[in-house]
């Protein structure tokens, strides 16, 4: 019986299918291919992509969403402090009406509330991005920043109206970065699947 799997054929030569690097001199290295390089944006959406085409925007959107985080931190701390000062204070205890009063009592406790979660929602380690899983995407943290942003005018002074227009501004960009991520998404997605 005659063994079929001859491994030294002579027909076929033995190549090696990559190419041999030989540098010109010794002191040069093989160029390897560079990986693609991301703009972390410290949310757990997956980071934007950057292309050639770009020319390095990436170090422009991470520091436009460095100073996005710096603006939600400074306008949750406000929520919160002014949530405190309503509650130490017990400006809700001011209405004739007993009965709309014991229902503003609780108002206070949401801006605390709502205040720190947006302050903790920047530090994207923390668990409260698993309870509160809307936080982690533009979309949801574009609409939650326009809720805080209503809820927020007129509600100390002239400066809660500043905060409250931080909020909603904030909360347009988020919803115009999902709009854009949407579209990355899409379009990586049809030159896959083509």
């Amino acid at each position: 019986m005659e063994d079929n799997y001859n491994t030294n054929s002579s027909s076929q030569p033995n190549e090696n299918p990559y190419p041999k690097f030989e540098p010109e001199n010794l002191n040069e290295q093989p160029q390897l291919e560079q990986p693609p390089q991301y703009a972390q944006t410290d949310d757990l959406n997956q980071p934007l992509i950057m292309g050639e085409d770009q020319h390095d925007s990436g170090q422009y959107i991470d520091q436009f969403l460095l100073y996005t985080r710096y603006l939600n931190i400074g306008a949750g701390t406000y929520v919160a402090i002014v949530g405190l000062y309503f509650l130490f204070t017990l400006k809700i205890w001011n209405s004739s009406n007993f009965l709309m009063s014991f229902y503003t009592m609780f108002l206070p406790l949401f801006y605390v509330f709502f205040g720190v979660l947006l302050i903790l929602a920047e530090y994207y380690k923390l668990e409260v991005n698993i309870y509160f899983r809307f936080l982690r995407s533009y979309l949801g943290r574009g609409i939650y920043n326009i809720f805080l942003g209503t809820q927020c005018v007129n509600l100390w002074a002239r400066s809660s109206d500043f905060f409250s227009w931080i909020l909603f501004t904030l909360g347009l960009i988020y919803l115009f970065l999902h709009i854009i991520r949407s579209k990355i998404d899409s379009d990586v997605k049809s030159k896959l699947l083509d």
